[in-house]
């Protein structure tokens, strides 16, 4: 993991990075598909199991843009 010199890490730059896989990024952790909805700004959020909602934070443009994609081709819709 390279480090920015603040300290923090750094953004992911290169664009012939191998992507992980997007199921596995979404899906590891027992979050399902209906837990997962798309707000009008086009970002991901997820509510828990006690019905709280999360913004997914994704540092990875390539990645966002595939989790956004794939979360659609599921069928996950927008929230009103």
């Amino acid at each position: 993991m390279k480090m920015a010199k603040s300290g923090k890490r750094e953004r992911h730059q290169d664009s012939c990075e191998q992507l992980p896989d997007v199921d596995v990024f979404l899906f590891s952790k027992g979050i399902s598909a209906s837990d997962y909805f798309i707000t009008d700004s086009g970002s991901i959020g997820f509510r828990d199991k006690n019905g709280r909602e999360f913004d997914l934070i994704i540092d990875h443009p390539r990645l966002a843009i595939a989790a956004l994609n794939r979360l659609k081709a599921l069928g996950v819709g927008s929230i009103v």
